[in-house]
């Protein structure tokens, strides 16, 4: 059984072979665009530079040629290049050299176009997460045998979202879940060349975990950040829709995400009491199970250097007198403090023996993950309480 899928995945990770490209000038006319650029604003960024520039270069030889495939006659498809064809066709010209392919194994046309764009002009995070995505889908569906299938949804003329759910569908289909794939991302990023770091993969993966539905909204907010976009992925798909709508609907929230995604995930808060509080409203629905009063359930805007303070919600938690805290909540707290401390020792002892001296850096996703994360957020706890860190 271990041959037997050992030898399924060679070709996957040997990838598909190119032919030579032959040099041409080509009919700016007989060019097409694709839906399946992997970058989602091929008529965005400057443009406008890029067509200036062409004023000191004579037609038809641009000093990086782009590549088309040629799928009939006089038919040619965009496989990289498409911003270089859309300069041409608003500077009026009316030829270009261009490298043209033959028409392409779509799957090989994907990590072409992948590839390319992640050499050149910034892609967007959410594109970028997307191509990879898909070029890991694409392998898995290789490794079972799903080719023909795949590059069928490949070949599709259409954007790159539509292009993940229908390769998702096909691999569900043959019982594959994420959890447990035959070809890792680990494995995907090798095959394409891209020396990526553990902490890069992590990011990666965390972009990768956004909802399509949040992705969407995602892409029309130009306030948020890569790094707000990873905080947003580790959420539930229902509070990644529920925040990106919040965010569009008050931009000024962009800044202030990974704040609010923290708070749900490190401490339970629900949604709309991080939302609140990050807004520097008093929260007056139900708490999270995570139980008002708890050591560490205070704004954190101190600790990530924002002036917004949460100072509403600090004074709400203060008792009357303008004492420092009511010495019954203290002593509850410490106690339940107490309680949970030996339950970790138990699940630190476990995950010690589990690994036998193996590190936590080796464990495949998204475990290595999983316990660094919890790691990270118990040791910024103590440091919250002003104990040192072990």
């Amino acid at each position: 059984m271990a041959r037997k899928r050992e030898q399924a995945a060679e070709p996957v990770l040997a990838g598909v072979a190119l032919p030579e490209p032959r040099r041409m000038i080509v009919p700016v006319v007989s060019i097409r665009h694709t839906l399946r650029n992997p970058r989602s604003d091929g008529d965005g960024g400057d443009l406008d530079g890029l067509v200036a520039s062409l004023a000191t270069t004579p037609e038809p030889y641009l000093v990086q040629p782009p590549a088309v495939e040629q799928v009939g006659p006089d038919e040619y498809v965009v496989l990289y290049g498409d911003r270089r064809i859309r300069a041409v066709e608003k500077a009026g010209w009316e030829r270009v050299a261009c490298d043209v392919y033959p028409r392409l194994n779509p799957g090989a046309a994907h990590d072409r176009r992948l590839l390319e764009n992640l050499s050149r002009v910034e892609v967007h995070p959410i594109d970028q997460a997307d191509g990879i995505t898909i070029a890991w889908l694409k392998d898995n569906a290789y490794a079972l045998d799903l080719a023909a299938a795949a590059d069928a949804i490949l070949d599709i003329e259409q954007p790159q979202p539509a292009t993940i759910a229908q390769l998702t569908a096909l691999l569900a289909d043959a019982a594959w879940a994420r959890s447990r794939p035959r070809v890792t991302q680990m494995d995907t990023l090798r095959r394409l060349g891209l020396a990526i770091s553990q902490a890069s993969l992590k990011k990666l993966m965390r972009l990768m975990a956004l909802a399509e539905e949040a992705k969407a909204v995602a892409r029309t907010i130009p306030e948020l950040t890569a790094a707000s976009l990873r905080a947003m992925g580790e959420l539930s798909g229902d509070d990644q829709l529920a925040l990106v709508r919040a965010v569009k609907g008050d931009p000024g929230l962009a800044a202030k995400v990974r704040r609010i995604a923290r708070k749900v995930k490190g401490r339970g808060y629900v949604l709309e009491r991080a939302i609140s509080e990050a807004r520097g409203q008093v929260w007056m629905g139900p708490q999270s199970a995570a139980g008002d009063g708890a050591p560490g359930d205070q704004d954190d805007s101190a600790a990530e250097g924002e002036p917004d303070g949460g100072t509403a919600s600090a004074a709400a938690r203060a008792a009357p007198d303008g004492s420092s805290g009511d010495r019954k909540a203290q002593s509850d707290a410490a106690m339940r403090l107490l309680e949970v401390a030996g339950a970790l020792t138990e699940a630190l002892a476990a995950l010690r023996a589990a690994l036998g001296g193996q590190p936590i850096g080796e464990m495949p996703p998204p475990w290595d993950e999983i316990v660094t994360e919890s790691l990270d957020l118990i040791q910024q706890e103590i440091a919250a309480l002003g104990a040192p860190v072990a």
